[in-house]
């Protein structure tokens, strides 16, 4: 048995929280701004939250986690990153902006406004963004806790340094860029969903499906081949996701228009 104190920076300490605060916050802070000026667009932050639930936390877990290993090429994939990078980001692409689709046709009828896109796309942001960084972030702010209270770890010694070693590894600049990923993720979202929602509108489902689907499945699969090719820093890899992120976040600025007009006519 091993007891080790170790000082962890209170930066650290103190932008863990933020991150976390962010994750949590921003977008439910979004879903209150629109509740107080009378939106009424609870139901559509709530269906953003549960096609996320069905759509990625069950169906695409199955479907990557279980069913994809059993196939024939499966080895083949798992030989070539960019192969299995189009999988990972064709898979989310197709199922979550298909899942969106299906709840925006059959459950929304009368939730197809520009706010209710954005409650969705914040509904959905907001569980991807507890279950991908919220709870690795708590788990951090736990192990910040056990080692700095020296705690007695109940493992070999080299073990019990490894884990102390990757607590102190971790940086505010890391930290921070959780945050920042999770505000561009929430930008994407919302941006898919008035994609979807604005095809409705117009009366062309199928457009505004491919998409979607076509710019979902192509950040995704552009974030995982550089991750698996370029030996690039998480700060440049945040700073290309940006570059991705500033055309949807202008797509969803400019689409507000397509709704006004739509309602004048």
């Amino acid at each position: 048995m091993s007891e080790l104190s170790v000082s962890i920076p209170t930066s650290v300490v103190l932008c863990t929280w933020l991150s976390l605060l962010v994750c949590l916050l921003v977008p439910l802070g979004g879903y209150a701004a629109l509740q107080i000026r009378r939106q009424h667009v609870s139901l559509s932050f709530l269906w953003g939250i549960l096609t996320f639930l069905v759509a990625s936390v069950l169906v695409r877990n199955i479907i990557i986690g279980i069913l994809l290993p059993g196939l024939p090429g499966y080895a083949w994939l798992q030989a070539n990153p960019w192969a299995m990078g189009l999988v990972y980001g064709l898979s989310a692409g197709i199922l979550e902006e298909c899942g969106r689709l299906v709840v925006l046709a059959n459950f929304m009828p009368r939730n197809r406004r520009y706010v209710d896109g954005l409650a969705m796309g914040l509904g959905h942001a907001w569980l991807e963004a507890i279950l991908v960084a919220g709870l690795g972030l708590v788990s951090n702010l736990a192990a910040f806790s056990a080692v700095q209270n020296g705690v007695h770890l109940q493992l070999e010694a080299e073990q019990a340094m490894e884990i102390v070693q990757a607590v102190q590894a971790i940086t505010v600049q890391d930290t921070l860029l959780v945050a920042a990923e999770r505000l561009m993720a929430m930008v994407m979202h919302v941006a898919f969903t008035l994609m979807l929602l604005n095809g409705l509108r117009e009366g062309r489902p199928v457009r505004g499906l491919l998409l979607a689907v076509g710019a979902h499945s192509l950040v995704d699969s552009i974030t995982s081949i550089i991750v698996a090719y370029l030996p690039l820093s998480t700060l440049a890899l945040e700073g290309i996701v940006l570059a991705m992120t500033a055309p949807l976040g202008w797509y969803a600025f400019w689409v507000r228009r397509r709704f006004q007009e739509l309602r004048r006519a």
